[in-house]
């Protein structure tokens, strides 16, 4: 992304190419995708022919959200695990980025000494929502905890993708691409020493009444996808 805003912005500057890249991704119509250059079917002399991104030959390619596709041969597509819910993250942040950038260049001619300091500010995610779920990934040791891990988070999306289907019922999921460390939040366990991580979503409820809603059939299938590890 950064590099198709730089190639059409490059000569505006550092402030320039910035406002570029949220105007432009501000406005995208998504899953319209992200070239760098026209993607070649046949390979380069002397390679083999491989499989290159093809929504409209590929199924699963055509499913994909927010395709941003690689320049050289076989062109793919980077974001493929990109879900419904990261790309309305993604693009609230963008829109929000945009109207900062927008209130700065309107205090400077060129956004110079304008005063970046709003836009470089950190935002709370958990100041956001008043409801999370949380997905806490802990082991005995180091080694257990590293490959458990890893197995967990190539589940989340089957977490994430249930949560999709309860917008029908009234609550929007915002993952939040980050792990935090379990003990940094203060909850090291009691009994010993325990290697773990938080992963957590945001629950947006897009009910007026705050009527209860049952998630259960979303988590217990997260719950069985990672329970069959044969590892564990």
């Amino acid at each position: 992304m950064v590099a198709f805003v730089v190639r059409r912005c490059g000569r505006k500057g550092v402030g320039g190419c910035l406002k570029c890249f949220f105007e432009v991704f501000g406005e995208w119509k998504w899953p319209r995708p992200v070239l760098l250059k026209k993607i070649r079917e046949e390979p380069p002399e002397g390679w083999a022919k491989m499989q290159v991104w093809n929504p409209g030959g590929n199924r699963w390619d055509g499913r994909h959200l927010m395709p941003i596709v690689t320049p050289c041969y076989p062109s793919m597509n980077s974001s493929y695990n990109v879900g419904k819910g990261q790309l309305r993250r993604m693009e609230f942040e963008i829109k929000r980025g945009r109207e900062v950038l927008e209130k700065i260049f309107s205090r400077g001619k060129k956004g110079e000494d304008a005063g970046w300091e709003e836009f470089f500010r950190e935002t709370n995610f958990f100041n956001r929502f008043s409801n999370f779920l949380e997905v806490r990934c802990c082991a005995r040791n180091g080694s257990d905890f590293r490959r458990w891990h890893r197995w967990v988070e190539s589940k989340l999306r089957i977490l994430i993708a249930g949560l999709e289907m309860a917008v029908e019922q009234g609550v929007e999921p915002h993952p939040f691409a980050k792990f935090f460390d379990v003990q940094s939040m203060g909850t090291r366990e009691k009994q010993g020493e325990v290697c773990g991580t938080s992963f957590f979503i945001g629950l947006r409820s897009l009910r007026a009444n705050g009527d209860i809603v049952d998630l259960s059939f979303c988590t217990n299938e997260f719950l069985y996808a990672v329970s069959n590890w044969e590892e564990r």
